[in-house]
């Protein structure tokens, strides 16, 4: 029997009581009434379930409040976040065509900009306004929802077909992302990092890789994925753009492919030396973890008959499958995996997280909108659960204070 989702998640506020380190003023008030076992100072939680404004059902604008460079989700919503497109930053992600792939194949199409899959998944809401599937009214959850507890999760997919999984897909030249800006406090923008600070969530990613896709693509490879990334805010920051996190646990298991993908796409606004290209270059990212269809936690058999190496949890890495590492949810099928993070080296930092997806485009696919929505004259390729995107649910992150913390003098922007 799976744990509750409480019990698990009050594993990590073991090690954050104490007084205040010096890199931060005090923890921020008890955020977490969803897990009453975890609900102490300094730790937030996001489980796209909660109640925040009061208001019954659940809000989510969904897309970003620009406001100069403080672009913001919106206050009064339920969700503590927003979407970026592939756009112009700071509201979107600025995305590009990797430099070794610009102008270098007739049929390398640019990412579309607006291209935005990531909305609430849920049998009560649509994903809400901006997105758009085939000109329709929105699904919100065709499977009846995807939770790891309650019963929302936050997903980058499309969803084709009202009634069924088989129409589900991911669009193929996009950068998008959700962003965790806020611990919901008016005047308290962005996340006052601690000394202390870890991040931990729970997800499911499936992307077409070199085990589903079939041969040719090199070993590890992927045709997108997922990465966490982290931008920094406030004095000290410099231009705010985005630096990826590197996991401790269920680290990113692929990398992105550029052999039979001809058309690898990068967030404009990130920051990786000495190219500044983040999602490039046998990037690392997520592309199987957990198994949407799976049902076996602890990863001994492949129930659904679609990954007879890793079974029903894609690749985890360290840590034992079961409790705390894998779980099914509260909700629908699939197995769920933990990662984890340190942010202590951000410690006294203004931040904002995201969790970023990117599809490639090239090969046949150079401007097809999705696999299942080929150009006029093509077929559709049905890669079924292989390409069906990222499920994130139940993040929390410990340590957070309400101010940040008194850098010293001349410290760099990196840490």
């Amino acid at each position: 029997m799976k744990r509750s989702a409480t019990a698990l998640l009050a594993t990590l506020s073991c090690t954050f009581g104490g007084a205040a380190p010096p890199s931060g003023g005090p923890r921020i008030l008890p955020s977490c009434p969803q897990f009453p076992e975890l609900n102490g100072p300094g730790v937030l939680c996001e489980d796209f379930d909660t109640d925040r404004n009061g208001v019954p059902g659940i809000q989510w604008t969904r897309l970003p409040l620009p406001a100069g460079f403080s672009v913001t989700g919106d206050q009064g919503d339920d969700i503590l976040g927003y979407t970026m497109d592939g756009g112009t930053a700071p509201a979107g992600t600025a995305a590009v065509t990797c430099l070794d792939d610009a102008g270098g194949f007739v049929g390398c199409a640019a990412p579309v900009a607006e291209e935005n899959d990531w909305h609430l998944h849920s049998p009560f809401e649509g994903p809400g306004e901006g997105y758009d599937p085939l000109g329709l009214p929105g699904i919100g959850a065709p499977d009846g929802g995807k939770a790891h507890s309650g019963s929302r999760s936050m997903h980058m997919g499309r969803h084709l077909d009202p009634t069924s999984t088989l129409g589900d897909t991911i669009r193929l030249r996009q950068v998008s992302a959700f962003v965790l800006d806020s611990t919901g406090r008016p005047g308290l923008p962005g996340l006052n990092i601690g000394a202390e600070s870890t991040l931990s969530f729970w997800h499911i990613i499936s992307m077409p890789d070199n085990e589903n896709f079939g041969q040719g693509l090199l070993g590890n490879s992927a045709f997108g994925g997922g990465q966490v990334q982290i931008g920094l805010i406030g004095p000290g920051s410099g231009s705010g753009r985005w630096h990826r996190l590197a996991p401790s646990r269920n680290t990113y298991d692929s990398i992105s492919e550029t052999v039979v993908s001809l058309c690898d796409f990068d967030p404009g606004d990130d920051v990786l030396p000495p190219k500044d290209e983040t999602m490039c270059d046998r990037s690392p990212l997520w592309a199987d973890l957990g198994d949407v269809h799976g049902t076996d936690a602890g990863c001994t058999v492949d129930t659904d008959g679609n990954d007879a190496f890793h079974r029903d949890c894609g690749a985890i890495s360290g840590c034992v499958p079961g409790p705390g590492c894998t779980e099914t949810g509260s909700v629908g099928a699939g197995v769920w995996a933990r990662s984890t993070f340190d942010l202590s080296p951000y410690a006294g930092r203004t931040a904002r997280l995201r969790w970023i997806g990117m599809t490639h485009g090239g090969w046949s696919f150079g401007t097809y909108r999705s696999a299942l929505e080929p150009d006029p004259g093509q077929s559709a390729y049905q890669y079924f659960e292989a390409d069906d995107g990222w499920w994130i649910d139940d993040i929390v992150v410990t340590d957070l204070r309400r101010a940040p913390g008194r850098l010293p003098s001349g410290a760099p922007e990196e840490p």
